[in-house]
């Protein structure tokens, strides 16, 4: 069957429509590729049909947030799950992809890390993570963190890598996760194409409550 051609044979092509349609086959081949069914889902190869980047960098509603939250926990690798918790947390681009393995630090169930700061070195006041980036960090640095010198080690160098062990450029990686997780959800696809990891790192988080102080680090950039 052509996913693509199936996607398009409708008459209404308004693009929360055909994410619609789109989120239930990619649900569908991901079942089927969970039970051994087929060997990958042709889905995730097809493209949204949404407009090309527009200006600005729109914030989330906590709302948009939880739909965020909810398609990284079902679509995303362990490693985009983390990076877009991470951001969801309030840190910026430049703190998810520069921080360290080495600079962060597990005392029985707490999770600490030092941040990087603008112009270079990193923040003295540790940087506590939330339960829920927690599990995402475990979920990751298990199964599947890559490693390899002289870039990283197993327990040291940049904690969000790529495939050979690098640190992800920040103005680009963070950016591309949060994209292609977003067009995943009929709720947010419209606005998928001009999503920015900053515009997500200073949006209401879904790991707040809705009382608690605005995210320490979302702060504007001077």
């Amino acid at each position: 069957m052509h996913v693509d051609a199936w996607l398009n044979q409708w008459k209404d092509g308004a693009p929360r429509s055909r994410a619609r349609r789109r989120y239930a086959l990619f649900s569908f081949y991901e079942h089927a590729v969970r039970e051994g069914v087929v060997p990958g889902n042709p889905v995730r190869a097809i493209r949204p049909g949404v407009s090309s980047e527009m200006p600005g960098r729109p914030k989330l509603t906590r709302r948009q947030s939880g739909m965020m939250r909810s398609a990284a926990d079902r679509y995303a690798d362990p490693r985009d799950r983390l990076l877009i918790y991470l951001l969801l947390a309030g840190l910026r681009p430049f703190q998810a992809t520069g921080l360290y393995l080495d600079r962060t630090y597990r005392e029985q169930h707490r999770v600490t890390s030092r941040l990087p700061v603008k112009g270079g070195g990193f923040d003295k006041d540790p940087w506590p993570w939330s339960a829920e980036c927690v599990e995402a960090l475990d979920g990751y640095v298990s199964d599947f963190r890559a490693h390899r010198q002289p870039h990283s080690t197993r327990t040291e160098g940049p904690l969000v890598t790529s495939w050979n062990g690098r640190a992800l450029t920040a103005d680009t990686e963070p950016r591309r996760s949060v994209r292609r997780i977003a067009e995943l959800h009929p709720g947010l696809v419209e606005i998928a194409p001009r999503l920015t990891a900053d515009g997500v790192a200073l949006s209401l988080s879904p790991l707040e409550d809705e009382e608690e102080e605005p995210k320490a680090g979302a702060q504007p950039e001077g």
